[in-house]
């Protein structure tokens, strides 16, 4: 699966039904206002234009909405969503894995209440990596990586990163375990 950007990310999530956490896609500051306005409290805000864009967390309507309206906005398209950070109570680990035919590589860490790009950065993030066909079943044998490795084979996210967290109760739109945050190879 080849993955331009992130929206071309949420195209394949949508595609392939696989489990996220709602979110409305906006392309103004009039539609980010609307849709925070329907939302729960506890909101998130994610860039969609480029990789590496600015997640904005756990904020309330109010704060959201002045935001969206201040000089340091998001550039549009942006994800305005109800963030599972009330989840994070329920997070077992958050991370990335890819799966190819060439090798595997899976990175997670357990840490609660901080985005996956900032659990990825840390020294407290585990690393699996596999890279010979003799070294694989270790990583497709490791008890706590399994779940995550027969979702990526269900749905068949085969050749790109997918971001992902791995909850005690279910969540998303799927009301499942494990929640897609991305796809890429951008």
């Amino acid at each position: 699966m080849h993955v331009k950007n992130k929206l071309d990310s949420d195209f394949w999530i949508l595609t392939k039904r696989v489990n996220y956490s709602p979110f409305h896609l906006v392309y103004s500051t009039e539609q980010a206002i609307e849709k925070i306005l329907i939302l729960p409290e506890k909101i998130g805000i994610r860039e969609k234009r480029a990789g590496g864009g600015k997640v904005i967390r756990q904020m309330t309507r109010d704060q959201a909405i002045d935001f969206v309206k201040s000089e340091e906005m998001v550039q549009f398209p942006c994800a305005v969503y109800h963030d599972l950070a009330t989840n994070d109570g329920s997070l077992i680990y958050q991370g990335e894995i890819i799966l190819s035919e060439d090798y595997e590589l899976a990175r997670i860490n357990r840490t609660p209440g901080i985005t996956n790009r900032e659990a990825m950065s840390r020294s407290d993030c585990i690393n699996f990596n596999s890279k010979s066909w003799d070294s694989r079943k270790n990583l497709w044998s490791n008890k706590e990586l399994r779940p995550i490795v027969d979702y990526c084979c269900k749905y068949t996210l085969i050749g790109c990163v997918v971001e992902f967290g791995f909850y005690k109760v279910p969540v998303g739109v799927n009301r499942e375990k494990i929640l897609i945050w991305e796809l890429r190879n951008y």
